[in-house]
């Protein structure tokens, strides 16, 4: 079973769309959001449960999200098999992604986006969340306990129930508390996670690159968009699209899907 994320604070009925969209084409999944906005009923009218462990968070600093939950689902003992992260701005267009997700995490225990090994003699300065991880480098290394990082796009980072067991067991909480509160890392998010499940001895991968090309950063997706990527194969979720339940793309997907 796939247990989904959503990170959301605003706009209950997108929420609800989406929580519905997955369950349309996803079926027997479980769906959990974390609350990071001020008002702390949100999320309650909508037929998902909410992390109880929730709290305010804001871009570029969503690390905890993850964490949070994580350490939520341990201590609920809550069966599943897969955790996946996924943005309240994304939608799936086609089934069959429980069976796709078997296939690709045959041998692994982690998957993500543009996943990626950054060692110090590589690194990246192409990449944000690199060079500012660089610039604490010394504070990091001693928690990681290795000489590299991982990198990735935070949606659709998705891990064993295994490998999580792991990465909780692995460190002092006070610790990673303390560096979480401190740290000036962009987009910590797209690190912390996939390092630990390296460094527990996870075997990742990336998503292969079909994958990629409908998660886009830089505009919404509009009707055209949804109509090329649902022919595509191995094409089963698109990013972003307005977080507005009007939006033609989103009404188009509810009505064609």
């Amino acid at each position: 079973m796939i247990c989904f994320l959503i990170l959301a604070h605003y706009a209950e009925d997108v929420l609800q769309d989406q929580v519905n969209n997955i369950r349309r084409l996803v079926p027997g999944s479980k769906v959990i959001v974390y609350n990071g906005g001020l008002d702390p009923d949100f999320g309650k009218n909508c037929s998902v449960d909410v992390c109880p462990k929730s709290s305010f968070v804001q871009k570029p600093k969503l690390a905890r999200v993850l964490y949070d939950t994580m350490c939520w689902l341990e201590e609920m003992d809550e069966n599943y098999d897969y955790l996946v992260y996924i943005d309240s701005d994304m939608l799936f267009i086609n089934d069959g992604f429980e069976a796709y997700i078997e296939k690709l995490m045959l041998n692994h225990d982690c998957i993500a986006l543009y996943l990626r090994k950054i060692d110090e003699l590589d690194p990246n300065a192409w990449w944000g969340p690199a060079r500012t991880m660089w610039q604490e480098w010394e504070r990091w290394k001693s928690f990681f306990g290795t000489d590299y990082f991982m990198g990735c796009l935070n949606a659709m980072q998705l891990f064993r129930k295994s490998i999580v067991q792991k990465m909780l067991s692995s460190f002092n909480s006070d610790e990673l508390e303390e560096l979480l509160f401190h740290t000036d890392v962009y987009a910590l998010e797209e690190i912390v996670h996939v390092t630990l499940a390296a460094r527990c001895g996870a075997r990742y991968r990336s998503y292969p690159k079909e994958c990629e090309e409908y998660m886009i950063l830089d505009r919404s997706l509009t009707v055209e968009d949804i109509q090329v990527a649902i022919t595509k194969k191995d094409v089963y979720f698109v990013h972003p699209i307005s977080r507005v339940i009007t939006d033609e793309a989103r009404v188009w997907i509810n009505q064609n899907v």
